[in-house]
C-alpha cells in the first residue's frame, strides 16, 4: 500500500467478506498508520456510496466475489480516485500476502486474549508460510497465542 502512494493517515475503504484477505488488509492499515474501513459487503450500493461521502478514503480495496457491486458503486460516484479488485477474477493477485490455501479461524478464549487458529495444508517449514504466521504475530502482538494443525 505504500509503493502506491498511500501515506500515514490515509483512508482505506475495504469492501470484503469476512477472510484471510480483509484480516490482512485491515491489520496492515494500522501497522504502516493507515485509517482501515470496513464496508459491509450486504449494503446496497447506495448505502456504501454514503458510507464513502463519510470517510472519504483515498483507495477502495474490493474483493473479486464482490465485484458487481464494486463496479456499481465505482460508476455511481467520482469520490474516490483509486479502485482496488483483487482476487480469483480480481485484476490484481493477493497471493503475495497469502496463499490461496490457508483459512483463519478466530474466537475469543475465556480469558480473553484472542486465539488464532492457523490451519495450513503444508508444512510450517516452507518460507511462504513462515511470512504469514510471522506477519500475523506481529499484527495481534505478542498476547497471541497461536495453535498450528497440519492437515496432513
Amino acid at each position: 500500500m505504500i509503493s502506491i502512494g498511500l501515506q500515514k493517515g490515509d483512508r482505506v475503504g475495504i469492501l470484503s467478506k469476512n477472510s484471510i484477505e480483509h484480516l490482512a488488509l485491515f491489520y496492515a492499515c494500522g501497522r504502516i498508520g493507515l485509517i482501515a474501513q470496513p464496508m459491509n459487503w450486504r449494503l446496497s450500493s447506495s448505502e456504501v456510496i454514503k458510507i464513502i461521502e463519510n470517510g472519504n478514503p483515498s483507495i477502495v480495496i474490493v474483493d473479486s466475489d464482490l465485484s458487481e457491486l464494486g463496479k456499481q458503486v465505482q460508476a455511481e460516484t467520482d469520490l474516490v480516485d483509486r479502485w482496488f479488485e483483487y482476487g480469483e477474477t480480481g485484476d490484481q493477485s493477493f497471493e503475495s500476502l497469502v496463499q490461496a490455501h490457508h483459512r483463519l479461524i478466530l474466537h475469543q478464549h475465556q480469558t480473553t486474549k484472542l486465539r488464532i487458529h492457523f490451519l495450513f495444508s503444508t508444512q510450517v517449514e516452507q518460507p511462504e508460510n513462515q511470512k504469514v504466521l510471522f506477519t500475523l504475530m506481529k499484527a495481534f502482538g505478542t498476547e497471541c497465542k497461536i495453535r498450528l494443525w497440519l492437515n496432513v
